[in-house]
């Protein structure tokens, strides 16, 4: 019988390359999401998070980005809420792994203090979940209504992403 085990730095080499990211899911006092304006594409909104950096985990870059994006520091408990894994598709030609991360409830004072980083986003909004519909794509809000679903049952979800099915 031949063996087909490679030593680790032999059989990393034959594995697709990917990104991971970390991201927080944040509400104001009545559930609201709230979401940051892209300043690269007017059209997106998005929770605060990004990529994974060498030696952190996907929660500390949650937070990492978090206080980058928004100056806010989230620290305690952050349960994983939605775990989504993208395919290739035009835009991206790696596969993605993204973790959001239930980032609590904002006081009216933690929202007050919001200071955007203006290198990545131009406004901040919190609006009823189903007022987001018309400023989302599909899937981004698809993705937004499975983040409340599992905040408001506990139930962590998976959500995939492939190019066409949006």
């Amino acid at each position: 019988m031949t063996s087909n085990w490679l030593p680790p730095a032999e059989f990393m080499a034959t594995v697709p390359r990917g990104i991971v990211a970390g991201a927080l899911y944040v509400t104001d006092e009545n559930g609201h999401p709230v979401l940051l304006r892209s300043i690269n594409r007017r059209d997106v909104w998005q929770v605060p998070g990004g990529v994974v950096e060498e030696g952190e985990t996907p929660l500390e870059a949650a937070r990492r980005e978090t206080e980058e994006e928004t100056a806010l520091i989230i620290d305690g408990e952050q349960p994983l809420l939605v775990t989504q894994f993208s395919l290739p598709d035009a835009q991206w030609s790696i596969p993605r792994l993204a973790l959001f991360f239930d980032g609590g409830t904002l006081t009216p004072t933690q929202l007050d203090s919001i200071t955007l980083n203006p290198s990545e986003h131009t406004e901040w909004a919190t609006r009823p979940l189903t007022e987001w519909e018309r400023h989302l794509p599909p899937f981004a809000y698809r993705r937004l209504r499975v983040l409340h679903e599992a905040r408001s049952t506990g139930r962590p979800a998976y959500i995939e992403r492939r190019p066409g099915h949006e």
